[in-house]
Order: C-alpha cells, then structure tokens, then sequence
C-alpha cells in the first residue's frame, strides 16, 4: 500500500487555493443576501395642482446733495407678487399682481395695483404650447430677460410708446426647444394697463436663435 504525502511545494499552493476560495466565499456572501431586483423602483406621484410664489420689490434710497433743504427719502417705486400654479402635467397658469408709484390727474402720488399677468398655458404638443389671458409679450419680455443694466426703468421702445407695455391680452402659440425659441400670438395691441378701444387686433411674432 501506498500513502501519498505532499511536498511542502503542494502545502504553499493548497493553502493558497483555499485562501482564494476563503477570500470569494465572503465578498460574495453579501451580493448573495440582497433581493433581486426585479423591477426599477416606482417614481412618486407628483400632487396637483403645485403652487410656487414669488415676491419682487424694488426698493431706493435717494438724496438731493445740491439743494438747500437736503430732501431724502425710501421709497418702494414697484413690487410684485408671482403666482405659478402647475395644474397637471400639461397646464399651467400664472397671476401677477404688480405695484407701481402713479401720478393722477391732481399729481398726487401714490401706489397703484394693476394686473399684469393672468394666463393659462397647455403644453399642445413637445416643446410647444398655447397662450391664452394677459400674458408677455414677444419682444418686450425677451429684451428684459438679456438686458443686464436694466433696473426700474422701463425700456426704450416702451418709454417711446411703440411697444405699451410687457404683457397684453391674447393668444399664442409658443416653441421652446434647444436652441431655438419661437413665439406668435394676437393681441388687443393696448398693453395690460388699458381696454380694448377698437376692433383691431396687433399680430405680433419673434423668433430667436441662440
């Protein structure tokens, strides 16, 4: 009979195998514990309608350095209050109330309350959607959005009333893509500060690339 007795060789190597072996059996120990997964876990429902508010102020101080009196004064020359509501996953609307400082036919001063938007959207199609209420206007709006150095003032081709105002009661049809904006729509044409006068409308468009 014979009885086989490993080298000291085959020890080193049978160990080191039965370490390896050792080694995997723990890393995948864990793997092993977890429940399959199956399916991608469910996305949370999102609640309608959202509503998101906003507050907007314009706040100054001014002094008169060269007048005997050295008048001074803080003043809230305009505020508004920004309503968003997402209603569903295609409509949406916006209410804004704006405050501005007026001047009446006696010149006194004061702080008037005037809307300045109130629209409904619906998402028609992919990137595109229908206007309809008080809502912005093409160019007015877009100028505002890049202009920098605006501040209070109002922009120029409103102060020289070819444009009255930044938002006017109509409808339109918006695109907004990559790279792309598209807007058109029809208008009173009197701006969200007066009623409709006559029975002409303004078609107004824009088309940015960018």
């Amino acid at each position: 009979m014979r009885i086989w007795c490993p080298s000291s060789n085959e020890t080193n190597l049978m160990k080191r195998l039965c370490s390896i072996a050792l080694t995997m059996f723990v890393l995948a120990g864990p793997a092993w514990a977890q429940t399959p997964q199956t399916t991608a876990s469910a996305v949370p429902a999102t609640s309608f309608p959202v509503v998101k508010l906003g507050v907007v102020s314009f706040l100054q101080y001014s002094a008169e350095l060269e007048e005997s009196d050295e008048f001074n004064a803080f003043d809230v020359t305009r505020g508004y209050i920004n309503i968003q509501a997402q209603l569903s996953n295609r409509v949406r609307a916006r209410f804004t109330p704006d405050v501005r400082r007026v001047v009446d036919a006696t010149l006194a001063e004061s702080l008037a309350m005037r809307l300045e938007y109130a629209y409904l959207e619906v998402e028609a199609a992919e990137d595109t959607w229908i206007v309809f209420g008080m809502q912005e206007t093409p160019w007015l709006t877009f100028e505002e959005s890049i202009n920098r150095y605006r501040v209070q003032g109002m922009m120029f081709a409103e102060r020289q009333t070819l444009i009255p105002g930044p938002s006017d009661v109509g409808a339109s049809v918006q695109y907004r893509g990559e790279g792309m904006e598209v807007q058109a729509g029809v208008y009173n044409g009197e701006g969200h500060e007066r009623f409709e006068k006559d029975k002409y409308k303004s078609a107004q468009g824009r088309v940015t690339f960018g």
